[in-house]
């Protein structure tokens, strides 16, 4: 159980710094479409030099090598950052910065590449992919996040739900529906950020088909353990129900 805890709080430290280069990408996403290159393409190896030679962290440090790519190379940058970001070899932190290059340089035409990132071995690079699919998606991409609520990883699962809130893909409210009884997002009584995100997107979604399973939910031992989602919980279903009066 300790070796659990200590994986869970290791994961949360990488995800908040991972965080970091995701706001850079999702502010400045746009600016970079359709820029045009000054010099001829990047090799995969290139441009993992640049990675790893970058003295900068977090968001200082992505929004310098992304500047540097886009003045030099524009959007060619693109595909070579995406084959780096493929190499199983490498180290997952530059896998990870090297995806998120890839998808700020080369944008839409880039997703279903980006789709592929949601089986990688590397809950990092899963994680990545659903952010990006949220913030260059649409529901049809969305219904490639829904299998990642099932998601080994406590961390992607918690994402999946923000991506399936945000592209609302067909069938929505019984996968986070799934989630939210899942056991697997609970420990010792207590819910772990999926069902809490589970029950808030389902509100957004407004999802009344889903009123009496939330019904019986709110009596289930689950709330009755945890004040905290039995009082979210009792939210929910209070705006599904006024919504759907």
């Amino acid at each position: 159980m300790k070796k659990q805890k200590k994986t869970w709080w290791l994961s949360s430290k990488k995800c908040l710094r991972a965080n970091a280069v995701l706001l850079i990408f999702l502010i400045s996403i746009k600016s970079s479409l359709g820029s045009t290159p000054s010099v001829s393409n990047p090799s995969p190896k290139q441009l993992q030099s640049e990675i790893h030679k970058n003295p900068s962290s977090g968001m200082a440090g992505f929004e310098k090598l992304i500047q540097s790519w886009e003045k030099r190379f524009g959007s060619q940058a693109a595909l070579p950052l995406l084959t780096l970001a493929r190499d199983s070899n490498t180290d997952e932190n530059e896998r990870y910065i090297a995806l998120m290059g890839a998808a700020k340089l080369g944008g839409q035409p880039l997703l279903p590449e980006i789709n592929s990132f949601l089986s990688d071995r590397s809950w990092m690079l899963r994680s990545a992919a659903l952010r990006i699919l949220a913030a260059l998606g649409s529901p049809e991409s969305g219904l490639a996040a829904l299998p990642l609520l099932r998601d080994k990883a406590l961390v992607v699962r918690a994402e999946a739900v923000e991506t399936v809130r945000t592209l609302r893909p067909s069938g929505a409210a019984l996968a986070l529906l799934e989630a939210l009884e899942n056991p697997e997002n609970y420990h010792h009584g207590k819910a772990l950020w999926v069902p809490q995100k589970a029950l808030q997107a389902l509100t957004v979604l407004n999802a009344s088909e889903v009123i009496p399973e939330i019904g019986r939910f709110l009596k289930s031992k689950r709330t009755q353990s945890d004040p905290e989602l039995r009082s979210l919980t009792q939210k929910t279903l209070l705006a599904l129900e006024s919504r759907q009066n």
